[in-house]
């Protein structure tokens, strides 16, 4: 039994040790990464070199009719500014 409760408390303890030591990606660098809103849940969108620089100087016309497609606007609007890349950038 003190086995079992040792071994279950070793693994959260690394656990937690993992969340704290692992990151998502950051804007910069030539790089996009953003979550946005999507039907079930979040999406996570990452992007980077002539891909991100063509998102943010020439964003997609999306035609959702609900505030999903917006969301990913705000959100690619925000991440190609913290990043500097694009027309966004002196915004």
């Amino acid at each position: 039994m003190i086995g079992i409760g040792g071994a279950m408390a070793a693994v959260i303890v690394a656990l937690v040790l993992f969340s704290f030591t692992s990151s998502r990606p950051k804007n910069g660098d030539g790089c996009l990464s953003f979550t946005y809103v999507m039907v079930m849940g979040g999406e996570e969108f990452h992007a980077c070199g002539q891909y991100a620089q063509q998102l943010c100087t020439s964003p997609p016309k999306l035609t959702s009719d609900g505030g999903l497609a917006n969301d990913f606007k705000f959100r690619l609007r925000i991440a190609c500014r913290e990043a500097k890349i694009g027309p966004q950038a002196a915004s």
